[in-house]
């Protein structure tokens, strides 16, 4: 998360700071250093830092869905987080990884992963088909192709209201 300290609440800094002081998480982004984190890492070398690991923590509260989430659904990393944004869109409870509104039960998912590498694997499958279902070039290519379909043969692109 790039400039957590400076970004607050809304980013979940007191989240980031709760769980890092019950469960080790690595923080990487601009100024992650400034709170104990790896720092910076080259755009190139972001997703393979973050396979390295158990899990995602995402203590984002009001934001947008991040692509460093899709990232690391993409590369096979379960994702941890608050119930509170578009992740619960694409992070469903218990199968491509953990959310919840409550900050013990996030902390308690993240222990869970730690203890059972065969349950983070599982789950990490399931961010990854996730991952390429939604927001993978098939995808992409299949509405696109859709969409020139219907406007070449003169179809309307939305239902017409009544």
């Amino acid at each position: 998360i790039n400039d957590l300290a400076s970004r607050g609440r809304r980013l979940g800094l007191d989240v980031y700071r709760q769980v890092r002081d019950e469960v080790p998480v690595t923080l990487i982004g601009m100024g992650a250093a400034d709170l104990g984190g790896l720092g910076e890492v080259a755009p190139d070398a972001v997703v393979p830092t973050v396979a390295e690991h158990r899990f995602l923590l995402s203590p984002i509260r009001y934001t947008s869905l991040g692509l460093g989430i899709l990232e690391a659904m993409a590369a096979g990393v379960p994702v941890v987080g608050l119930a509170t944004t578009e992740l619960v869109t694409v992070v469903h409870d218990g199968i491509e990884g953990f959310v919840h509104t409550d900050v013990a039960a996030v902390i308690a998912s993240a222990r869970r992963l730690l203890a059972d590498r065969d349950l983070a694997l599982a789950m990490g499958a399931a961010a990854r088909a996730m991952a390429a279902a939604r927001f993978g070039i098939d995808r992409f290519v299949a509405d696109w192709h859709d969409v020139l379909c219907r406007v070449a043969d003169g179809r309307p692109l939305l239902p017409r209201s009544a």
